[in-house]
C-alpha cells in the first residue's frame, strides 16, 4: 500500500472530551513516528469533535471519522477497517500510552513472526491504584480466557492480517466484552504474547465500562467462558457454570 504507515493506532471516541486531550498527547509524544492515528468520533455529544478537530489541524496523521452513533463495537470495527498499517494498535479514550509504547511492542512482533498479537503490563490510575500484571507465554494465554480476560485492550497491538484477510473484528454478540471475544478469537488461531513491560497508564474513572456496566460485562463474559467449554466438548449446566465463573480472577479490560 503506498505510503502506508508502520502503524495505525485506532481509537474509538463516545463524549470522551474530559480526558481524550491526554491520551492523545500520549499518543503523539511516541518514539515511533511512522503511524497514523485513526479516531472514530461516535455520535459524541460534548465537545469530543471539537477536540478532534482541533488536534487534526495540528497533526496531519490524525484521521477522524464521524459517522454517527455505532456503539462501541461497532465504532471497534470501523476504526479498524479504516487502517492502512502494518500493525493495528488499540487505545481507549482515556487512557496514556508511554513514549516507548509503540516501539517496544513493534520490536517484538518484528522480531517473533508468529505471534499474531500482543499486549502490555499497565499501571492502573483514578479512582483505584495497582498494577495489572498477565500471563506472557502463549501457552498460558490459551488456557486463561477460559477463566479471565488476559489482556489489556488499551494496550493491545496486532497484524492488520487479522482484519483485513482472516475476517478477525468485534462481535456485537458480545458488546460488553468484545474484546474479550476478540482476543479468545486469536489466541485460537494464532500464538500471542504480552509483555512484562509497563507500557501503559490505564485510568478507572467512575464512567468507565468496568464500573457502570460491570453486571452487564460479567454476563457477558460468562457466556464467552461458556462457549470456549462447549468448543471443548464440555457442556455445563448453570451450577457449573457459575463454579467455573467463580474461578475467574479478572473482569476489566
Amino acid at each position: 500500500m503506498r505510503n502506508a504507515p508502520l502503524v495505525s493506532i485506532c481509537i474509538s471516541a463516545y463524549n470522551a472530551e474530559r480526558f481524550l486531550p491526554e491520551t492523545l498527547d500520549s499518543l503523539l509524544a511516541q518514539t515511533l513516528r511512522d503511524f497514523e492515528l485513526i479516531v472514530v468520533n461516535d455520535g459524541s455529544s460534548d465537545g469530543t469533535q471539537e477536540v478532534l478537530e482541533r488536534y487534526q489541524a495540528r497533526d496531519r496523521r490524525i484521521r477522524v471519522i464521524s459517522n454517527g452513533r455505532l456503539g462501541y463495537t461497532g465504532a471497534a470495527n470501523a476504526a479498524c477497517q479504516h487502517a492502512r498499517g502494518r500493525y493495528i494498535a488499540r487505545s481507549d479514550a482515556d487512557d496514556i500510552s508511554l513514549p516507548g509504547r509503540l516501539v517496544r511492542q513493534v520490536a517484538f512482533l518484528e522480531a517473533n513472526p508468529e505471534v499474531a498479537m500482543t499486549g502490555t503490563w499497565a499501571v492502573i490510575f483514578g479512582l483505584k491504584r495497582g498494577e495489572l500484571r498477565f500471563p506472557t507465554d502463549s501457552d498460558s494465554l490459551k488456557v486463561a480466557p477460559l477463566f479471565y480476560n488476559p489482556f489489556l485492550h488499551s494496550s493491545g497491538m496486532w497484524r492488520s492480517r487479522l482484519f483485513h484477510e482472516d475476517g478477525v473484528s468485534y462481535d456485537a454478540r458480545f458488546s460488553e466484552a468484545s474484546d474479550y471475544q476478540l482476543w479468545v478469537d486469536v489466541a485460537r488461531r494464532h500464538p500471542v504474547a504480552n509483555m512484562p513491560e509497563f507500557l501503559l497508564r490505564y485510568r478507572v474513572t467512575s464512567t468507565s465500562v468496568t464500573l457502570s456496566s460491570a453486571m452487564k460485562q460479567r454476563a457477558t463474559a460468562k457466556e464467552i467462558r461458556r462457549l470456549q467449554l462447549v468448543a471443548l466438548g464440555v457442556e455445563p449446566d448453570a451450577r457449573e457454570l457459575e463454579v467455573h465463573q467463580s474461578l475467574g480472577t479478572w473482569d476489566m479490560g
